[in-house]
């Protein structure tokens, strides 16, 4: 953990591991989010936390790097494979920003959408602030992802992905992103447990990217058990804690709505 993050600024953070083909994508629309940030007078750090790829992503790595002239790729290399959650608490220890944007390695941020979302982050200090993602197919956009508040559905399925800016003190506050018994659904145990705890969760009426939909993706393929999740948090079926207040919509130009 960085001791007193910088608030004026937004480290974007992108774990990989094996997605070398689609880190052009990616880095790229982050690196043009950080010129946005900087022309707007915020700054911006670009994490790209490998964990222990095969695929040749570290070397293009360096490549980016060395190319980047705003000198804001900060990349992160694991010495061994240690899964998605340890990947993201690497970044986020590494975050030198308060507000810490994780998208995945094969998504796309919108550049001049991040800003807004930043602001909102500041404006209410939630520990997450999410708006709306575009599905792709490859081909044609398919349908929304993360565009609702939170509510008592979030025990059931989770509608909210990682792709968000959380308050990274607030989050490592909690114990970071847990694997233990969510595998390949860490967001979704982190919702939960920010729920648990009754930290504010913001949903903001914009667009913040693409959620780039492969048909070969761990999502798409693997059968996942739900039941420890249910265990942990859905056990009473007493519903979300009395304190919780998921409908909480913001735009930084409008306010609460």
């Amino acid at each position: 953990m960085i001791d007193g993050r910088n608030p004026h600024g937004v480290s974007i953070c992108v774990p990989n591991w094996n997605h070398r083909n689609y880190l052009g994508r990616s880095v790229g629309s982050a690196l043009r989010a950080a010129e946005d940030l900087n022309a707007r007078g915020v700054g911006c750090q670009v994490i790209v936390a490998d964990d222990f790829s095969r695929d040749g992503s570290q070397r293009l790595l360096a490549s980016m790097a060395l190319a980047d002239r705003l000198g804001v790729i900060d990349p992160i290399l694991a010495t061994g494979n240690e899964g998605l959650a340890a990947t993201r608490n690497r970044a986020m220890r590494n975050a030198r920003y308060k507000h810490v944007c994780f998208m995945d390695a094969d998504n796309e941020l919108i550049p001049e959408n991040l800003y807004h979302f930043w602001r909102a982050a500041r404006d209410t200090g939630a520990a997450i602030t999410y708006g709306n993602l575009v599905m792709h197919n490859g081909e044609r956009s398919i349908g929304l992802l993360s565009n609702d508040f939170v509510d008592e559905r979030i025990y059931d399925m989770n509608y909210i992905d990682a792709f968000s800016l959380v308050d990274a003190d607030q989050v490592e506050e909690f114990g970071g992103y847990y694997g233990k018994h969510a595998a390949a659904h860490e967001d979704w145990e982190l919702l939960l447990h920010l729920c648990a705890e009754d930290r504010l969760l913001v949903f903001v009426p914009l667009v913040l990217g693409y959620y780039h939909v492969a048909p070969l993706s761990m999502i798409q393929t693997t059968q996942f058990d739900h039941s420890k999740m249910r265990r942990v948090y859905a056990q009473r079926k007493s519903g979300l804690p009395l304190g919780f207040d998921g409908r909480r919509i913001y735009h930084p130009d409008i306010g609460w709505l």
